[in-house]
């Protein structure tokens, strides 16, 4: 507990992640989704200085693979209830906001697989002066861990868990010259699981992770600023050895050079290369060392359609056999487009490879998805969207392979 506590300590006098503080500075793309619809927004509720935004979601979803299984596929009916509160104030320099989420996951035919997930947080930002920003945020959140996971124990319910996490970002100014430092802390906490041969220990996943950031930017331009930035990840497994004795603890830097574009034209978000290393406490495990390359792009080819790319290449925490983590590299791009000023579409497609470091297993995903949104009016609209995830992995047989499509339609009520 004393070593928790000092982790939360030492990530908020330290930075969560770079995009954050420089919203606070620029003006943000309009997007499709984004935009003001004065006449279909929701107006909240007064209280004070704060404005309330409660909302409820009901959804009925179809799932033709629930357990993400590649031989004997079961489908079944899930009803999703989700209720929302988002606190914010109206504060001009600075700003305090709140927000309460849940999603409570029932199914028709397959009662064990039931889930309760939430997330409660706060965050804020002060504008110390014009040239200087500090902000924070603070989260507790209980999640289920995905059939489609690969880290998925098959548990006779779902896996349970928790994240506690904190953060504070600060940024100063010099001119065309600025700097942010800062840092994330992250607690996360299994429950063990009932399965098929008796109870499986989930905790030794749980694990502490802190992440330090220093970013230096230099504006070339209004449009155009290049950065420079270092991150240390440090992780430290609250049990030494895993089920399988192996040590998973490691640390690790990556260093990223890069632009970002602010949305004066039509194109705005970051670009950037690097270099990712990670060492583990187990000797038996080979350090990870891969460049890396990312993006995260907003397009605005006219008012009514908005274009999102991004790529990343990244390093996930795995317990799955021998691998050390798996090196993921994501490439998704995602449409939104206003066919009517309340009618919303939106199309996503996506391809993920993931290298379990350390073995021979790797897999890759296809993923799409498409989705309407008709806003009645102010206080309800209705939804329907279509996903389609398909995994191939290299495994004997194709054990690991699956295919699910997901059908879901619902109406949102918010004030």
């Amino acid at each position: 507990m004393l070593k928790r506590q000092l982790l939360l300590i030492v990530a908020s006098a330290t930075f969560t992640f770079s995009s954050q503080i420089h919203a606070l500075e620029t003006d943000q793309p309009d997007t499709v989704t984004s935009r003001d619809r004065p006449e279909l927004d929701p107006q909240g509720m007064r209280a004070s200085s704060f404005l309330l935004y409660p909302a409820l979601d009901v959804e009925a979803m179809h799932d033709d693979n629930i357990f993400a299984d590649n031989d004997e596929t079961e489908s079944d009916l899930i009803t999703r209830i989700k209720p929302e509160l988002v606190v914010e104030s109206d504060w001009s320099r600075n700003g305090l906001n709140f927000k309460a989420f849940a999603d409570f996951g029932r199914y028709k035919d397959n009662g064990d697989e039931d889930f309760d997930d939430y997330l409660v947080s706060a965050d804020g930002f002060l504008g110390i002066k014009k040239a200087n920003h500090l902000a924070g945020e603070i989260s507790h959140a209980r999640k289920h861990v995905a059939r489609s996971s690969p880290n998925d124990r098959n548990g006779i319910e779902p896996t349970i868990y928790y994240v506690n996490s904190i953060s504070a970002d600060y940024r100063h100014r010099f001119n065309r010259l600025s700097f942010q430092v800062g840092g994330n802390g992250r607690m996360l906490d299994y429950d063990n699981v009932e399965g098929s041969q008796g109870i499986i220990n989930n905790q030794d996943q749980d694990r502490d992770e802190l992440l330090a950031l220093l970013q230096v930017n230099y504006d070339v331009s209004p449009a155009l600023s290049a950065f420079a930035r270092a991150q240390y990840k440090d992780i430290k497994y609250d049990q030494k050895y895993d089920n399988n004795g192996i040590r998973r603890s490691s640390n690790g830097n990556q260093v990223d050079l890069g632009i970002e574009l602010f949305p004066s034209g039509k194109i705005s978000g970051e670009v950037y290369l690097g270099y990712v290393n990670r060492d583990y406490d187990d000797p038996v495990f080979d350090g990870i060392d891969e460049p890396i390359a990312g993006a995260s792009l907003t397009w605005i080819p006219s008012g009514l359609t908005t274009v999102t790319f991004s790529s990343s290449r990244d390093i996930e925490e795995t317990t799955v056999d021998t691998a050390s983590g798996i090196l993921s590299t994501d490439h998704n791009i995602n449409i939104d487009h206003e066919l009517l000023r309340n009618l919303l579409l939106n199309f996503n497609l996506g391809i993920r490879d993931e290298e379990f470091e350390g073995t021979s297993r790797n897999d890759d995903y296809k993923y799409a998805g498409f989705g309407v949104r008709y806003l009645m009016n102010r206080n309800v609209y209705l939804y329907f969207s279509y996903d389609y995830d398909k995994r191939d992995s290299d495994t004997q047989g194709g054990a690991n392979d699956y295919t699910i499509n997901e059908t879901a339609i619902g109406v949102r009520v918010q004030l």
